[in-house]
């Protein structure tokens, strides 16, 4: 009958929204972390606040990376130069980063090395990491899989260019108080909604369209005032005329003079950082915005029994935080391997280590 077709449906879609024993229809991760109701009570404003509160790295997190960074920096005076240090760079070093970002570090040398070498000299050496170097990137990704951190670890000499990068975006964000909050916040929304691609949106681009926007037109208003006027103001913005920068004290929207179809300057170099960006998927998504804000704040949330962020966000992908936050076991999806006693030499005696090394040294 049809009922009986219904409740096999009803309960097929339960089980599909499981996710390790926690059913996942509840309400939006960041509330019930936050111990707050998921029937659209809770006005927009502070369903954002708790939100970027949620995508947060924790302190035990951010201590675990700085660990990271002591390790590294250790390893390469020895082993490398005994005048490296190793910078935190990129979001982390902004004050912008979510969880779900990787933390980008730079070794920075007195004198010019072989990137790749120095790095392989890294792998050799931080056997606690799951590594992978990128050769021809010159990277080498650093994860501790149990802790859901990732490390991107470059290097390049003394006062680099990334380093620089995040002086000038610090610079910006300690402009206005509470700036930083406001980025990290539109970040971790547009990264959830996948504009965070290769044809869509870096990091970086979100970073400057958010902190041009802030500079041109907030004067301190709350997160939801700031969160429809920023996707308002973009969604009718004439990417096909203007440019986006942070590049100066002057305008922040300059005439285009690339030929791509969005421009955001680079605020150290003014290349742009939407080379491949297809604007159409962007401007539409924004508007989609908009309207989903019209339709789920406030009193129009609490009829429909949902939140404005429940509304707009995918977040089964988010349930894992939840988890880690509280200290729930998360089941793995497939057997883990038995443990191997690792067959790898021990760094001092490990030939390629010893080339690397002393390629270093030369």
């Amino acid at each position: 009958s049809k009922a009986t077709v219904s409740v096999l449906y009803w309960t097929m879609s339960k089980k599909n929204h499981i996710v390790n024993g926690i059913d996942t229809t509840q309400g939006p991760p960041w509330l019930c972390h936050a111990g707050l109701p998921s029937d659209g009570s809770v006005m927009g404003a502070k369903e954002l606040e708790v939100f970027g509160d949620f995508m947060s790295p924790t302190k035990r997190e951010v201590e675990m990376k700085a660990g990271v960074r002591e390790v590294v920096q250790r390893h390469v005076r020895q082993y490398v130069s005994g005048d490296a240090t190793v910078k935190l760079v990129g979001a982390a070093a902004c004050g912008i980063e979510s969880y779900a970002n990787d933390t980008e570090m730079v070794i920075e040398l007195p004198t010019t090395k072989d990137e790749v070498d120095v790095l392989r000299v890294v792998e050799h050496l931080c056997t606690d990491f799951e590594c992978d170097l990128d050769e021809e990137a010159a990277r080498l990704t650093m994860k501790i899989p149990d802790e859901q951190i990732t490390v991107q670890l470059t290097c390049d000499t003394y006062n680099s260019k990334k380093r620089r990068e995040a002086s000038i975006i610090r610079k910006h964000l300690a402009a206005n108080k509470g700036t930083a909050k406001v980025v990290r916040i539109i970040r971790s929304i547009i990264n959830q909604m996948k504009l965070v691609n290769p044809i869509g949106l870096s990091y970086d681009a979100v970073t400057v369209l958010v902190i041009a926007f802030l500079e041109h037109m907030w004067r301190g208003e709350d997160l939801l005032w700031t969160l429809r006027s920023f996707f308002y103001f973009y969604s009718n913005f004439e990417f096909g005329k203007y440019s986006v920068s942070i590049t100066s004290e002057g305008p922040k929207f300059l005439p285009k003079t690339h030929q791509n179809q969005m421009v955001v300057l680079h605020p150290m170099d003014g290349g742009n950082l939407c080379e491949k960006t297809i604007v159409g998927p962007i401007t539409a998504t924004f508007k989609y915005v908009l309207l989903s804000i019209a339709k789920w704040d406030t009193s129009a949330s609490l009829s429909r029994g949902k939140s404005l962020l429940f509304n707009l966000l995918a977040h089964k992908d988010l349930w894992p935080r939840y988890m880690k936050l509280k200290g729930i076991p998360i089941e793995p999806t497939v057997p883990k391997p038995a443990a191997v006693a690792s067959t790898k030499p021990a760094p001092e005696e490990d030939p390629s280590l010893a080339e690397a090394s002393g390629r270093c040294e030369a």
